[in-house]
């Protein structure tokens, strides 16, 4: 809800543009984004959201793989516009791991190309009452498994695991030499929003994502 209007206008225009998602899962921001005209790409681990992706955005003209984010070979080199890597980091609990996704971004993207990664904010699980840290722990506890039970705004329960990463972790991550960052965007929740969304007033103290636009060199 908060990062959707921030996506849209660090994106640009869409018509035409070549979108990857690294970890679509059932392609909820990929379908948003054909819908202005992009044309997208949507890669996944598991077989089932592949399977649901596809059932969901029959008609779109998007294309989903089930494929590794570290082994990406369904997408030519240098072919693409954008890269998305939205709400992934914070399942992986390797940094090697992730090392390997953000070069595969890399490999694909067009000289110029745009990386967006959209995470949990490092923050959260120390401010936000719908994030609780396991016992003792400490924002500097990189790696750390947060089991969790988070309300939506439908007042659904969802129980999640996720791995928590330091702002430090994840721009280090982000390979300098490949990459530039432009710019890291924290969401805020306006009072507009909150009088809407009432469970979202701790949103207003603390964000619950972050976002690093970043370019290819």
């Amino acid at each position: 809800m908060l990062i959707k209007p921030i996506l849209f206008k660090i994106l640009g225009p869409l018509k035409n543009k070549k979108i990857l998602e690294i970890g679509c899962g059932n392609g909820y921001w990929l379908r948003a984004f054909a819908k202005k005209g992009a044309k997208c790409i949507g890669i996944d681990a598991s077989f089932n959201q592949i399977k649901l992706a596809k059932e969901l955005s029959q008609g779109q003209g998007i294309s989903f793989f089930q494929e590794n984010g570290p082994h990406i070979s369904r997408v030519r080199p240098n072919s693409i516009d954008t890269v998305l890597i939205i709400k992934v980091l914070l399942e992986i609990k390797s940094k090697f791991v992730i090392k390997k996704i953000i070069k595969q971004a890399n490999l694909v993207l067009k000289k110029g190309g745009q990386l967006i990664i959209s995470d949990l904010h490092p923050c959260a699980p120390l401010a936000i009452p719908t994030v609780t840290p396991p016992k003792g722990f400490r924002y500097h506890n990189s790696g750390t498994v947060l089991k969790a039970i988070s309300t939506t705004i439908d007042k659904k329960k969802v129980y999640f695991k996720d791995v928590h990463w330091t702002l430090q972790d994840i721009t280090q991550l982000i390979d300098t030499d490949k990459f530039t960052i432009n710019q890291i965007l924290e969401p805020e929740a306006t009072a507009k929003i909150i009088r809407k969304y009432p469970s979202l007033v701790s949103r207003k103290f603390c964000p619950m994502d972050i976002i690093f636009d970043c370019r290819k060199k």
